[in-house]
Formats: C-alpha cells, sequence, structure tokens
C-alpha cells in the first residue's frame, strides 16, 4: 500500500478473513494514513476492539513473538498519532500510553528507546497543535 486508497478496501477484505494479518494489517493501513493523511475512521471503526483486546490480554501471552509485540506497539503509536493529529485527543494519549505500556512490558531496551522517542515526537507535536 503506498497511498493508493482504491486498493483499501480489499486490503481490509483480506486481513478481516486472516485473524494473524489483523495486527499488521491494521499498521501498514495506519501508516498510510498518517503519511498520506487519509480518513481512515470507517475502517478503524470495524476493527475497533483489536488494538485494545490484545493489549487486555492475560500475562504476556501476546509479548511472546518478538515480531508480533514490536508491531503491537508500533499500530499503538500509528493510531496515537492519527488520533492526535485530528484533535482526538483523550483516544490519541490513551493509544500513546498502552503503546508506553506494553514497550515498558517488553524486554527489549531499544524497544524503551525507541518507545520514548516516539512518546516524546507525538506527545510535543501534539502539545503544539493544542496550543495554536
Amino acid at each position: 500500500m503506498s497511498g493508493d486508497t482504491k486498493l483499501l478496501s480489499e486490503y481490509v477484505n483480506f486481513i478481516e478473513r486472516k485473524e494473524i494479518e489483523i495486527i499488521r494489517g491494521l499498521w501498514n493501513i495506519m501508516i498510510v494514513a498518517n503519511r498520506f493523511e487519509v480518513d481512515v475512521d470507517h475502517i478503524l471503526a470495524q476493527f475497533e476492539t483489536e488494538p485494545s483486546n490484545l493489549h487486555k490480554q492475560k500475562g504476556n501471552e501476546i509479548y511472546n513473538d518478538q515480531n508480533t509485540a514490536d508491531q503491537h506497539v508500533s499500530l499503538l503509536y500509528e493510531l496515537a498519532q492519527y488520533y492526535l493529529y485530528r484533535g482526538h485527543y483523550e483516544k490519541g494519549f490513551r493509544y500513546l500510553f498502552n503503546g508506553m505500556e506494553i514497550s515498558a512490558i517488553i524486554k527489549e531496551p531499544c524497544n524503551r528507546i525507541a518507545a520514548m522517542k516516539r512518546f516524546t515526537t507525538i506527545a510535543f507535536e501534539s502539545l503544539k497543535q493544542i496550543e495554536s
């Protein structure tokens, strides 16, 4: 996906059929949405429970696979950026804090540093937007 929104509905149909692709698929969609300022609210409504359901699973069962955990954290930051830049601050900061929380659970120092960098960047940009 490179900003061509014509393929978006086909891509959504694909990830709906393959549960294992939902996190990666939503992450890709959010990257495109943020980069090309595409409104994907209708898509997020379809998958509204996915990011939060993964976050609330018991224990660390979703964090066994480092790639899945990294993708989940990246998805949360993309969602935070999407909502914050659209003025939905409560939702955006909730995703931002969830991403920080999961980054703290993941035992990779590089992830925590990257998470802190993302957090401060997104938070700073959002605060600038609120002030203007």
